[in-house]
């Protein structure tokens, strides 16, 4: 059974009349708007012992100038909180959402020792970055300041994920002592919202022989903006692999720069170390294999044990949050399940119910009016919808034209259920992202955000027949939706 047929739809609609106009498509159809992607097969979720990030960049082109990226080719990220809840998306597009309540308690904070990481893993070919050699890091809204390249034109920017690796294979088999490994960074360590992470940076030397770490130069947890110098005596007549691996689940990223290995002779043994080529030329990055899928563990709330999980994938404009409650007690329960939304654009949003999906979804852009796009600017924040299904009641108010301010900022949807002795339920909601802010061309509140609409429709149309949008769930989270 695909659909709780007793699961009926009621819409309570705070929003100005003309924003559900048959036909308004605005003037943000000039913006790329992303083809659907193939069909993609059903991939199950499976538990692992193996680790992952709680914050993942979202890998879409950048198509408004408000802000600079987290990384090159990725405009936002999926920073998710303690609670479950999407802190900010990475343009001030939220103010923490997707928060959940039983019955009006709320689901409370969990350790990074608590969750759960499931397959499957995603890949450079989802979209997954590791290094990449930059004029600067960009400033970002929420007070990250530019970091230029630390010396010359150019530095190698390290992504934050929660295994990269930038190599390059060293051969001392010539050198004479002293030989003197050297280089400069900036470099930022973050645990993301659930403590008790193991974010660090790693120089190490490995075997070229099998790959396993020889010797670990220097190791470190917390950040640090300085210049480093370690002897690489004990290693002359050797060949061996300088390896910087990274793991970091937060904003921001880290720049290296003047990498170099000099012997008493003044040889020079690295290539390309200062990356004033441009590019990574001489160097090689690993092929990551990140898991982006992990489920908190089992709360009391309500009489209900649930638990929450998070899955996306880079290249995807979409993250999706699977909600599980399970009548462990010997009577039924009845309750509302809330889902809670705070809006970065606060009361600036234009807000509607997406066009053909019989109120299944909401989407949102930021109306307030053009600052400039500074960089350093939290207004004008890129567009964005929630995709929520079948649900009882919709609580929201859209601002009712440009600039008017006068919407508001906090959006509730609730879903009305019985959990019956022994059963279990299952609530999915997806959020959707992407690098447009409609607001750049709009001339009116009647203009629509194209592209997430677009890729809503895809959701809601295709949830059950392509498997992109189940997989990493289990067999048993899928029998038990009800939501869709």
């Amino acid at each position: 059974m695909q659909r709780n047929s007793l699961f009926k739809t009621l819409i309570f609609l705070a929003i100005c009349a003309t924003l559900l106009t048959a036909g308004c498509d605005g003037d943000g159809d000039h913006y790329t708007v992303a083809t659907p992607d193939a069909t993609e097969t059903l991939v199950l979720g499976e538990a692992t012992t193996d680790l992952g990030n709680t914050t993942f960049r979202q890998t879409v082109d950048m198509q408004d100038t408000d802000t600079n990226e987290y990384f090159p080719g990725q405009a936002n990220i999926w920073n998710i909180s303690s609670d479950f809840s999407l802190s900010d998306g990475g343009d001030d597009q939220f103010d923490g959402v997707m928060r959940l309540n039983v019955d009006a308690t709320s689901f409370t904070s969990q350790n990074y020792t608590d969750l759960t990481f499931y397959t499957p893993a995603v890949t450079i070919d989802d979209g997954v970055k590791v290094a990449e050699v930059v004029e600067s890091l960009g400033e970002t809204y929420d007070g990250g300041s530019e970091i230029l390249a630390l010396n010359g034109t150019y530095s190698v920017a390290m992504n934050m994920i929660y295994d990269a690796r930038l190599a390059q294979v060293i051969d001392l088999s010539t050198a004479v002592a002293p030989v003197n490994l050297t280089w400069q960074w900036d470099l930022t360590i973050d645990d993301g919202s659930f403590s008790g992470t193991d974010a660090k940076m790693d120089v190490v030397l490995r075997s070229t022989a099998d790959g396993s770490v020889v010797a670990t130069l220097y190791s470190i947890d917390s950040g640090e903006e300085t210049d480093h110098t370690v002897s690489l005596n004990d290693y002359v007549g050797q060949q061996v692999v300088l390896s910087f691996e990274y793991s970091s689940s937060g904003d921001y990223g880290t720049l290296i720069d003047d990498i170099s290995i000099v012997d008493g002779n003044t040889q020079e043994f690295v290539s390309n170390g200062d990356f004033e080529t441009g590019n990574l030329t001489g160097w090689t990055t690993n092929e990551p294999e990140e898991l982006q899928n992990f489920t908190s563990a089992a709360e009391t709330i309500a009489d209900l044990t649930v638990t929450r999980s998070f899955y996306t994938v880079p290249d995807k404009s979409w993250g999706r949050w699977v909600d599980v409650f399970t009548n462990e007690t010997a009577a039924a329960i009845t309750t509302t399940i809330q889902y809670e939304h705070n809006l970065g654009s606060d009361d600036y949003g234009i807000l509607y119910l997406t066009p053909g999906t019989d109120g299944q979804a909401l989407t949102g852009w930021d109306a307030e009016a053009d600052s400039g796009y500074d960089p350093g600017s939290s207004s004008n924040d890129r567009d964005f919808a929630f995709v929520f299904g079948d649900v009882t009641e919709v609580l929201f108010t859209s601002a009712t034209g440009l600039d008017t301010g006068d919407g508001s900022d906090s959006i509730t949807h609730n879903y009305n259920v019985t959990v019956e002795p022994g059963e279990t339920i299952a609530i999915v909601n997806f959020v959707v992202m992407n690098g447009i802010d409609t607001n750049m061309t709009a001339t009116d509140e009647t203009a629509l955000a194209t592209a997430i609409d677009a890729e809503v429709t895809n959701i809601l149309s295709d949830f059950w027949t392509d498997g992109q949008y189940r997989t990493g769930m289990t067999q048993a989270q899928i029998d038990a939706i009800i939501n869709l």
